[in-house]
């Protein structure tokens, strides 16, 4: 998931192989044979700002509330008076240690929001959620997956998101999970 750190490098190490490359093909024959992959690279260069990371930059689809999946169990729980919990989808219903565990949430913003308020979703382990249970993975986040966040949704809309939990492997099994999900201000010293 961290490819994209590459991108500055490939620049460098372009101009390496082509340099190699070169050393190793004879007069005009070199020449035309690396024309090719610098074309190649020209086109990536050109293609992947569009092709690839506006994609994964992309904020998610607003929704109406009609529009939220049927198939999730309805909370309708508040935050602050300005975001709703309208509901969450958790599947597979049996998990093993090394597979993922996928939590749709929908969220709500009720009123215009003034801050961005981070969301977090815990999954819980033997011992369930209280001092001394074991946290088996977690995601802390901003909507959208840091994407779409809470004062860029206007009121009424609906924002559903998928957060994928790979639970280690070394985790005890068969074990109970428990989901706790929520939303907080990071800054907020006592969160």
């Amino acid at each position: 998931p961290q490819g994209r750190m590459l991108f500055p490098a490939l620049a460098a190490f372009s101009a390496l192989w082509m340099k190699g490359w070169a050393t190793l093909l004879p007069g005009r024959l070199g020449k035309r044979v690396l024309l090719l992959p610098a074309l190649a690279l020209t086109v990536l260069a050109f293609y992947a700002p569009w092709g690839y990371i506006w994609p994964a930059y992309a904020s998610p689809p607003l929704l109406e509330e009609s529009d939220v999946p049927a198939s999730l169990r309805r909370l309708n729980w508040t935050y602050a008076g300005k975001i709703k919990l309208l509901g969450v989808e958790i599947w597979p219903q049996v998990v093993k240690p090394g597979q993922v565990l996928n939590v749709r949430a929908c969220w709500q913003v009720l009123k215009p929001v003034d801050r961005n308020y981070s969301l977090f979703v815990h999954v819980w382990g033997k011992g369930g959620v209280i001092p001394g249970g074991e946290t088996l993975v977690q995601v802390d986040t901003f909507p959208g997956l840091g994407n779409c966040p809470f004062r860029c949704i206007p009121p009424g809309k609906v924002l559903c998101e998928v957060y994928p939990l790979r639970i280690p492997d070394g985790a005890e099994a068969p074990v109970r999970l428990t989901v706790e999900m929520g939303v907080y201000d990071f800054h907020e010293p006592g969160r």
